[in-house]
């Protein structure tokens, strides 16, 4: 590479500081800083500052609730929900479906050295969220006699790492072929004032680009366009932290293909109004997520005639998306707005100073949908995210409800649970999503004489 073309390139877009040093790396090292250096789309980083610069002022939006599909309350919405789980059921049997796993990050706030993914989330077994998804994959490949695609988006710092897991454990039953990996790129963060920020000695600070990066990845890598050769029309996408998810859930794909939607999205009821959470709803007329940010104190708080919240559909980053519609975005039919946000990063100096991020969240496809549906779901039954050490959405929560889940399918199935004063299991058990991944498939299977043990695997 040229490097004084490339010192060149730096002082025009006014980026030159970030070669202050450079002569006092290793060799290998001063190779490795120019790589990188040479990949930074400059142009493109000039856009994105420019856009922080020119944001408009925060100003009010007209923000709305949205309607949401529940549980039938009539024969008419049961019978509706039948015709969905059919139609589900028959886009899975004739191959139509594929998945997509966003698992970029890593497991530094639970204490793992490693990708979020290996995390060993089940009570008894420990086995990991990777390993847990797998599994659910094999069920429904069991059940509905076809392979379905699963497609991972890793990141820079954990591909390689998430590759080799995989691998060492033979993709879990999985077949290699149908487990595609992509890579969610970085973008450089930027001080205040616009500049670059090198936080070690040969290397400019980056960051994820956000979920909403599942796209440019998909559309870089060639994914959306070899699933449509291949046949398939519905992608189911979820997030690497839920171990509640059911994966390609046939009731939510109906829905979505019968209602002709091209985002669907799953959302559970918001009960506490002090709970932070994003909510589904519209946006200056436009279907969206609504930050917990934009909300006054009094819209937090004011609830229907029912006595539900009045915005409550939190949102659980569950989709269904017509590939045709993501087609469409991919080759320019829609850009998904950059989003900002502030955060702390180190220079090599040691000096902490604030950095804005540019990251897109994959909800804003919503925004350039013909069609979006909303199905709310139990959280209890679909929504457990695994993010803290300790405290809310810790593994001690999230194993938690995955007994107490577990423990109402047995009861359920006519086993008698033992609770304490609380109304907790005394004890714990698991059971393996190859063995049944809902009540009614449990209740199937489980042998009549089965008895609640401590410790007992299913």
């Amino acid at each position: 590479m040229d490097v004084t073309e490339l010192r060149k390139r730096y002082a025009e877009h006014g980026q030159e500081h970030v070669f202050e040093g450079m002569e006092e790396l290793a060799p290998a090292a001063r190779e490795e800083f120019l790589r990188q250096l040479e990949g930074i789309d400059l142009e493109e980083l000039d856009e994105l500052i420019e856009g922080y610069r020119d944001r408009p002022p925060a100003a009010p939006k007209e923000l709305r609730p949205c309607e949401t599909i529940r549980e039938p309350r009539s024969e008419q919405e049961a019978a509706e929900r039948r015709k969905a789980l059919n139609r589900g059921e028959e886009l899975l049997r004739a191959g139509k479906v594929a998945a997509f796993l966003v698992a970029g990050g890593q497991g530094t706030r639970l204490g793992l050295p490693g990708p979020k993914g290996t995390f060993p989330v089940y009570p008894i077994t420990g086995r990991s969220l990777f390993e847990v998804f797998a599994k659910k994959l094999l069920n429904l490949r069991a059940r509905y006699g076809r392979e379905i695609p699963l497609v991972i988006m890793t990141s820079p710092v954990n591909d390689e790492e998430t590759r080799a897991y995989f691998e060492a454990f033979h993709y879990f039953g999985l077949n290699p072929s149908s487990v595609r990996f992509v890579v969610q790129r970085t973008l450089p963060a930027v001080d205040l004032w616009g500049k670059l920020v090198v936080d070690m000695p040969g290397h400019v600070h980056v960051s994820p680009d956000g979920h909403g990066g599942a796209l440019y990845a998909m559309r870089e890598s060639g994914v959306i366009r070899e699933l449509l050769d291949g046949g398939y029309a519905e992608l189911f996408y979820f997030q690497v932290d839920n171990p509640l998810v059911k994966i390609c859930d046939p009731v939510f794909i109906g829905y979505h293909n019968l209602r002709r939607a091209d985002v669907s999205t799953k959302v559970v009821e918001k009960t506490d109004p002090a709970e932070k959470v994003g909510i589904v709803g519209y946006i200056d007329g436009k279907p969206g997520v609504i930050e917990y940010s934009e909300l006054s104190e009094e819209e937090l708080n004011a609830r229907r005639k029912d006595g539900r919240l009045r915005y409550h559909a939190g949102n659980t980053a569950i989709h269904v998306f017509n590939l045709e519609f993501l087609d469409h975005l991919a080759r320019g039919g829609g850009d998904l707005p950059w989003h900002y946000a502030l955060k702390k990063a180190r220079t090599a100096d040691g000096e902490e100073v604030e950095v804005v991020k540019f990251e897109r969240f994959i909800f804003d496809t919503m925004r350039f949908a013909g069609r979006v549906t909303v199905l709310e779901v139990d959280r209890r039954e679909e929504f457990a995210p695994l993010k803290n050490a300790v405290g809310p959405d810790s593994p001690n929560t999230v194993r938690a409800a995955l007994v107490e889940m577990w423990a109402r399918w047995l009861e359920a199935a006519g086993v008698e649970v033992p609770r304490d004063e609380e109304g907790r299991p005394r004890g714990t058990v698991e059971i393996n999503p190859l063995f049944a991944d809902s009540a009614e498939e449990l209740k199937k299977k489980l042998p009549p004489s089965w008895r609640w043990r401590d410790g007992a695997l299913l």
